[in-house]
């Protein structure tokens, strides 16, 4: 289910640089990223990121994405 306020994390896998976002109260977030390759991180329940997946973005593409936390 989707978890409110969960905080996420995506890194571009070239530069190294950083967006961090928060989801809203029932889960959603949107987030507008340069084209690129992106890692994704959730924050546990400890605030430590824990990777997720890999995200390629093309241009002003749109993007439905679905996160699955891998913590418990």
């Amino acid at each position: 289910s989707p978890k409110p306020n969960a905080k996420v994390l995506f890194i571009n896998a070239s530069t190294g640089k950083r967006h961090t976002i928060t989801a809203n109260t029932v889960g959603r977030f949107q987030v507008d990223l340069p084209a690129g390759s992106w890692h994704v991180y959730l924050h546990g329940a400890d605030d430590v990121p824990i990777y997720q997946n890999r995200v390629d973005v093309n241009g002003a593409q749109t993007r439905q994405v679905n996160l699955v936390s891998r913590s418990n």
